[in-house]
């Protein structure tokens, strides 16, 4: 919020999500579920909904992008470490027999 000059988001925004956060959260395993994941990314939508204007770019991206995670984890649970939630090592797959969730 400190590069894009946004003073109000701290005070609005009691909870910080990005993708960013989210993609070095995947590489380095801190998921043990999807459940996790995609509780990080429903509140980057939550946050992006309650920061933008309805109707503003933002607010519409951030509800298609709601739409779309939604979908595409469905029918996705469980672990996302080999070997469940006490799995070490980095995030691996685990999207059942769908695959959808391999991170790279």
């Amino acid at each position: 919020w400190k590069a894009l000059a946004l003073p109000l988001y701290p005070k609005l925004i009691k909870h910080p999500m990005d993708l960013g956060s989210v993609e070095k959260k995947l590489k380095s395993g801190r998921y043990a579920a999807v459940s996790d994941f995609a509780a990080d990314l429903a509140l980057i939508w939550d946050n992006a909904h309650t920061f933008n204007a309805d109707g503003s770019d933002v607010h519409q991206m951030a509800t298609k992008l709601r739409k779309l995670s939604e979908v595409q984890l469905g029918g996705v649970h469980g672990p996302l470490r080999e070997g469940g939630a006490s799995g070490g090592g980095s995030a691996s797959g685990g999207g059942g027999a769908s695959g959808r969730m391999t991170a790279r």
